[in-house]
């Protein structure tokens, strides 16, 4: 099972290395703050790990959510099947010079304020590199990826994004607001931690993702460690220090990601990244 769509920093080629960090045993729910495309969470589907548990996917994003729920809702799913695959099909069937006035047509569309799930999953699609970003006005400004057609295979994910996401717990906002909670829930939580990354480039929406962001969610992360919660956490090598710092209990180490989401050409490498467990899960894991 995969994402049903593109997200900058996606997770899909590190999915090897996070699932050997997750315990089958030890744990009663799963949130991630940061879902994006949401990669980890459909590979835990796929593997039969949150079937009988609760899982909470949360991001600051209100229009990534919006669509999540459309994808999860059994009424609102069929339309959103429906128009993306008429969009897809519009696309597919014109000419070269006509998909790029469909992407342009859509993208307008979407910054005069119809935020409709579909204009969302084709932009991400048709855009260039995958990229969804805005300027500080909230407008959509990613050009046309000038891809020759939009894959049937994206569409094909669909139905079992849709199973996968019945009785999730949505939740639209900042990630104080959805780890708060955490500290003081007696269940024990497996929370993977993906922020933007520390040492790129984070204008992908309107709201930005600070420094003192990035050094108030490591402490959250050590503070969610020291109550027993099973913590992964994701980041630019560029934040090694400061983790070290500020959860000297975790362990840290280095691995390779490749990149196919990126604000750059050149940027969709393999780019060395940071992946941390805190100390209650590197026990559980008998390290």
């Amino acid at each position: 099972m995969q994402p049903f769509i593109k997200s900058v920093g996606g997770k899909t080629s590190l999915l090897p290395e996070l699932m050997e960090r997750v315990p089958r045993q030890g744990w009663d729910a799963y949130c991630e703050p940061f879902v994006g495309g949401g990669a980890l969470f459909f590979r835990l589907c796929r593997a039969g790990l949150v079937l009988t548990r609760e899982a909470l996917l949360a991001d600051s994003n209100a229009e990534l959510i919006q669509l999540y729920q459309h994808m999860r809702d059994g009424d609102l799913f069929t339309p959103l099947y429906d128009r993306t695959r008429r969009l897809f099909l519009d696309y597919n069937g014109a000419t070269l010079t006509n998909k790029e006035g469909l992407y342009y047509e859509q993208r307008a569309r979407w910054n005069a304020g119809d935020h409709a799930p579909e204009v969302q999953v084709f932009l991400r699609q048709a855009g260039y590199n995958g990229l969804w970003r805005e300027n500080k006005k909230g407008m959509m400004n990613t050009p046309w990826g000038k891809y020759e057609t939009m894959s049937p295979e994206v569409l094909g994910r669909f139905r079992g994004c849709h199973a996968a996401l019945a009785g999730v717990l949505l939740v639209a906002g900042d990630f104080r607001k959805v780890l708060d909670p955490l500290l003081v829930d007696k269940r024990r939580w497996l929370v993977y931690l993906d922020p933007p990354y520390y040492n790129s480039f984070t204008g992908y929406t309107a709201q930005q993702f600070t420094v003192a962001d990035q050094e108030y969610l490591v402490k959250m992360a050590a503070g969610l460690d020291r109550m027993g919660h099973l913590v992964i956490y994701s980041n630019d090598v560029g934040m090694e220090r400061r983790v070290a710092a500020l959860w000297p209990a975790a362990e840290i180490a280095r691995v390779q990601n490749r990149r196919s989401v990126s604000c750059l050409p050149n940027g969709r490498g393999a780019k060395t990244e940071l992946l941390v467990v805190g100390a209650a899960l590197a026990k559980e894991l008998g390290r």
